[in-house]
């Protein structure tokens, strides 16, 4: 036997060794708060608002963070003022029927190219039919024949904002309000384009007058962005409070729960947190990042079984999720699963091979005989 080769085992026993070691005593530090744990959250902030509100009535899907809504608070004609154009267009457009919206109000402005609630319905309905530009035209044209009117002056801020030209929003929003006080569209749309600018004072300013102004359904909006206004300066109560503000008006918002049960999550309350998290999960079966931090809220109690449990239904709704697959190890790993704990490691190492840092958990998760011999990192470097 050549002498190499006792040397070449003791170190196959010895680098992994020397790893465990290393490992636990990361452990131990973690322990007494001086070292963080290797674990990986998903507690972002979710980043859509509510539903974009053409109508009370509607329910339409999500929209992203930053893009502001249609009106949904501007009264209606009273209809004994309601013209036959006036009714027939409104139907239309309430059926959604936008080509019989453009053709009827084309046909009125023929006819009376003073009229402005043709203009109005001309400009929405070219709007909602992503015509731009047409959209543009229409409002332009309605302000040369009414200066004053705070709904053309919304809806090119809403344009102008679609198109990212923020400063030019704000400018007519601004010039809504100032014809039109009470304009709660405006506000809300406003404090939306402060939230997208990261200007959060003038975010709360501007969605809290929104607020005080409309508490109808389609509200619910407002107080969820308000919400995350508050989230975002870290003021929790204020943000739990507008969260279900926002809940109370629309029951089935799923990103205020979302986000309710994250800062309860945060705050250590999991009681709370979870019963939040399980109604979202009644309106989103398949919410992955809702089981995922139903795995971490149990994970925090040191609940291992029920933690692992969540991450691998994490797993099932969305097979890719790669701190799901993580976690779940360490979950393993923490109940003495260690078996199991590595090959849900060897598993996401094959799709990440060059995870030096996941690579050397596997000999943590491997306590009882080293690990096989796998290709799947360059070394069990520490970061």
């Amino acid at each position: 036997m050549s002498t190499r080769q006792p040397a070449r085992v003791l170190l196959s026993y010895l680098v992994p060794a020397l790893v465990l070691t290393t490992l636990l005593f990361s452990n131990f530090l973690n322990r007494v708060g001086l070292l963080e744990k290797w674990f990986i959250v998903d507690n972002e902030i979710k980043v859509t608002v509510s539903p974009m509100a053409t109508s009370v009535r509607q329910n339409v899907e999500n929209i992203q963070l930053g893009r502001e809504s249609e009106e949904w608070s501007t009264d209606p004609v009273p209809s004994e003022q309601e013209t036959e154009f006036m009714r027939t267009v409104r139907q239309a457009n309430e059926r959604d029927a936008f080509a019989d919206v453009i053709h009827l109000a084309q046909q009125e402005i023929q006819e009376n190219a003073d009229n402005v609630q043709a203009f109005v319905y001309l400009g929405l309905a070219y709007f909602k039919t992503k015509e731009v530009k047409r959209a543009w035209d229409a409002f332009t044209r309605l302000l040369r024949i009414d200066p004053e009117n705070a709904r053309a002056h919304f809806y090119l801020g809403l344009i102008s904002s679609s198109a990212n030209n923020l400063v030019v929003a704000k400018d007519y929003y601004m010039k809504a309000i100032q014809l039109q006080p009470n304009y709660a569209d405006a506000y809300y749309n406003l404090g939306t384009l402060w939230l997208k600018m990261g200007g959060y004072a003038e975010a709360t300013k501007y969605l809290t007058r929104a607020a005080e102004l409309d508490n109808s359904a389609g509200a619910a909006k407002v107080y969820y962005n308000l919400g995350l206004t508050y989230q975002k300066l870290r003021k929790s109560r204020k943000a739990a409070r507008a969260y279900q503000k926002a809940i109370k008006l629309q029951p089935d918002l799923s990103s205020a729960w979302y986000n309710l049960a994250l800062l309860e999550l945060r705050q250590k309350k999991f009681d709370r947190a979870e019963s939040r998290f399980l109604k979202l999960l009644r309106l989103e079966p398949d919410n992955a990042q809702a089981v995922f931090n139903l795995g971490l809220l149990h994970y925090q109690q040191q609940n291992w079984q029920k933690a692992a449990d969540y991450f691998k239904q994490a797993l099932q709704i969305n097979p890719s999720y790669g701190k799901a697959e993580y976690n779940l190890a360490m979950s393993y790993g923490n109940f003495g699963r260690h078996r199991k704990a590595q090959q849900v490691y060897l598993s996401l190492l094959k799709r990440q091979p060059d995870n030096e840092q996941r690579c050397a958990s596997i000999w943590l998760s491997n306590i009882w005989k080293p690990a096989p011999k796998q290709k799947l990192c360059k070394s069990t470097t520490l970061y």
